[in-house]
């Protein structure tokens, strides 16, 4: 069993504030396959006053963006070299077939690392444009401390849908993985550490809904990031609307499959992964993705039923 009892805050493996803790459960073999520390506001205020400090007083955002972006682009090639682990862990703990996860799951996030690391050598960062009154210098800038939110299905992906962009353009970030997902955050965490992204800069606790909510209002967040559930997306539109916060919310629901009877009759493994592909299965990254196929025992008249 893998087990973690500390959080990536700040550069260092720090201890929890709380004595609670996330289990990881298997949905092949509904085993505990992972342990790690439950955070609680405490660890969420630490979280943000690292990221705070990296950006208002750290190296990051001052370095030129090509600077940034040739450190993003190590990571990205360090994280190459790990896809067949990160594959492992998200099928043991969220399920989705290690067909699936080694063609989707692990390379399409170091594809999004790649992607802006060249964005970031190449993105025109400061222009001049005409304006009523003469020219006017636009420049890009970074946001500040972003709190980024990813769901359970496609748990990689969609962090770094927010993690990359965000370290590009000069960010500082807390991500919160979700509770049933947290064990890839920690590979990802060191190969951050790993990448030379300096302290602070990148803050990984995994946490439930309340020391989310906590993270999503913290006045000390500049911006937040989230993908996962219709619900979840429209209490965080809320708090963030009430506080003027930009966000970027794409809800629309985490997805799964369930096979209901017999699976043996009519309807063989290679022809469930098939129409979990064709149903979603590769685009998870927008919440609509069906990555994990579940199997229940109801009666055989039931068949075949899918719930979104």
């Amino acid at each position: 069993m893998r087990q973690h009892d500390r959080f990536y805050i700040g550069g260092q493996w720090v201890a929890p504030a709380g004595a609670g803790t996330i289990e990881v459960i298997s949905p092949h073999t509904e085993q505990v396959v992972g342990r790690v520390p439950d955070g609680t506001p405490a660890d969420m205020d630490r979280a943000v006053a690292a990221a705070r400090e990296a950006f208002d007083n750290g190296p990051w955002p001052r370095l030129a963006p090509a600077e940034r972006a040739a450190v993003v682009g190590k990571l990205a090639d360090l994280y190459a070299a790990r896809m067949g682990e990160f594959a492992e862990l998200i099928t043991e703990e969220m399920g989705s077939p290690i067909t699936f996860s080694q063609l989707a799951q692990a390379p399409q996030p170091q594809l999004v690392l790649s992607y802006f690391a060249e964005l970031g050598r190449t993105f025109t960062w400061e222009d001049e444009r005409a304006g009523m009154f003469g020219p006017v210098t636009v420049r890009r800038e970074p946001v500040g401390v972003v709190a980024a939110i990813a769901p359970w299905n496609v748990p990689q992906f969609t962090a770094m849908t927010k993690l990359a962009p965000a370290l590009v353009a000069g960010c500082a970030v807390v991500l919160k993985p979700a509770p049933q997902t947290p064990l890839d955050a920690y590979l990802l965490a060191e190969l951050i550490e790993e990448a030379g992204v300096p302290p602070g800069v990148v803050n990984i606790v995994p946490a439930d809904r309340e020391a989310g909510e906590h993270l999503v209002s913290h006045p000390g967040v500049d911006k937040v990031a989230f993908t996962g559930s219709t619900a979840a997306g429209r209490r965080i539109g809320s708090i963030c609307g009430s506080q003027l916060t930009r966000n970027w919310v794409p809800a629309r629901g985490a997805r799964q499959q369930t096979l209901a009877g017999e699976v043996g009759e009519g309807l063989g493994w290679r022809q469930v992964v098939g129409f979990g592909r064709r149903s979603g299965g590769l685009r998870g990254g927008d919440g609509d993705g069906a990555s994990r196929v579940e199997l229940l025992q109801l009666p055989q008249q039931v068949g075949l039923a899918l719930f979104g």
